[in-house]
């Protein structure tokens, strides 16, 4: 059962969430106007366009219905504009401002993850739970994965706050109260509280999945060592050759 006109508010806010997001995390690695229009995007758009190519929807949504795109690459464009505003200004708030970047991302997270289920059950597949708790989990999660190998980082999902976690327990207990009970609208708000909750509480208490910490002997660290002395040794090369 779908959850019916819900959807239409839920894409809204989850892709202004994460266009923030995104767009704040490239303005942190002072990317230039179209790269934080372009992070933005990918970061609100991503999550969506790899559900569609898992569940075959050609050409995918974000071609079809344009209008995600153009409202994450606006809120990109306006971020962009208030922060460098705002360092012309000798103030810096959304740059440095976590808070704004893991509230928008626990907003978005939870949006795109009851999105994912519900494009599942749309798409005929309410029979395949593992499959809609998949759909959800990569939605919500999809997007930031994009943003973080495009920035050259490792995904974060793959690092702190159970982010994976948070996203597939909120889908697994939405694919539940809607087969069982038929209840698509609390399973919806059900599903919303508890993706953001556990995000939430994952970020306030650090919680994160064992990692394996592993000790580097000496003469790696001598060659790592060497390896920055060079990297900084040209860079300085080509700065004062520019100079």
């Amino acid at each position: 059962m779908s959850i019916g006109p819900v959807p239409v508010a839920l894409e809204y806010i989850g892709v202004i969430s994460f266009a923030v997001s995104g767009a704040s995390k490239a303005v942190s690695k002072e990317m230039d106007m179209l790269g934080v229009i372009f992070i933005a995007v990918i970061t609100a758009m991503g999550g969506g366009f790899l559900r569609d190519l898992v569940i075959g929807v050609f050409p995918q949504k974000i071609f079809t219905e344009p209008a995600g795109a153009c409202i994450a690459a606006a809120a990109g464009a306006v971020l962009f504009i208030a922060e460098y505003w705002l360092e012309k200004s000798g103030k810096q708030i959304i740059r440095s401002n976590k808070i704004v970047i893991n509230i928008t991302d626990t907003i978005g997270l939870a949006a795109f993850t009851v999105l994912g289920v519900d494009a599942g059950i749309n798409a005929g597949y309410s029979s395949n739970p593992f499959l809609l708790i998949f759909l959800g989990t990569v939605t919500g999660v999809g997007g930031g994965v994009l943003r973080d190998i495009t920035l050259k980082e490792i995904p974060e999902i793959f690092m702190r706050n159970i982010y994976v976690c948070a996203s597939a327990a909120g889908a697994a207990i939405f694919v539940f109260i809607n087969a069982r009970y038929g209840a698509p609208a609390a399973a919806v708000l059900i599903s919303a509280m508890l993706t953001a909750a556990v995000r939430a509480a994952a970020i306030a208490f650090d919680l994160n999945l064992p990692v394996i910490k592993v000790k580097r002997n000496s003469t790696e660290q001598i060659e790592q060592s060497a390896v920055s002395s060079v990297g900084n040794s040209k860079i300085n090369d080509r700065i004062g050759g520019k100079i």
